[in-house]
């Protein structure tokens, strides 16, 4: 159960009476994220306004903030990540019109006579908030290689000038030396 967040909405009413909504959600209701997940533990806070600006668009402002335990890309092991994002999301009836849409919102797209399931809006930012690939860095990560391979992979290489360079035809000059 959400602390201080209903379950359903109804985001275009809510629009029209500039609504404000703050509370937890269990990452452990969140099921679509599981997979990119260590462990489901934890909570997400919400802070949410509703509003119509000032071209009678629409919106939702969706601020989010949550601890969650990633699965390393490298060492397979657990990963502390903080995720932290703003979203201004229209709410749009149809897909044809989030072609006209102001800069600085993304389109949501809804049935205005349904409730909608908060948790999934929700859900769908926390998932584009993840990275692609999460890692550890190389010094923190329990990967193969060791700490101090790690810090030699960081140092940078030398240049090709500092670096003497070996002529491939040496070995021919020395045989040139023996016969004469």
């Amino acid at each position: 159960m959400s602390v201080g967040l209903p379950d359903f909405i109804e985001p275009f009413r809510l629009a029209e009476r500039q609504a404000e909504m703050k509370g937890r959600l269990p990452i452990s209701r969140l099921k679509r994220i599981h997979s990119a997940l260590a462990s489901d533990k934890g909570e997400v806070l919400a802070q949410i306004c509703f509003g119509i600006d000032e071209q009678r668009q629409r919106y939702l402002d969706l601020m989010l903030k949550a601890d969650v335990e990633l699965i390393c890309e490298r060492c397979l092991g657990a990963l502390s990540y903080e995720i932290e994002t703003n979203s201004r999301l229209a709410l749009l009836e149809s897909t044809h019109l989030s072609e006209h849409l102001p800069e600085g919102y993304e389109p949501l797209v809804l049935d205005q006579s349904d409730p909608v399931l908060l948790a999934s809006i929700i859900e769908d930012e926390l998932i584009l908030a993840l990275p692609l690939v999460p890692r550890h860095t190389q010094l923190d990560c329990n990967a193969s290689v060791t700490k101090d391979e790690a810090k030699q992979q960081l140092q940078p290489e030398q240049s090709d000038d500092a670096v003497e360079k070996k002529n491939p035809f040496s070995v021919l000059a020395n045989l040139r030396d023996k016969a004469d």
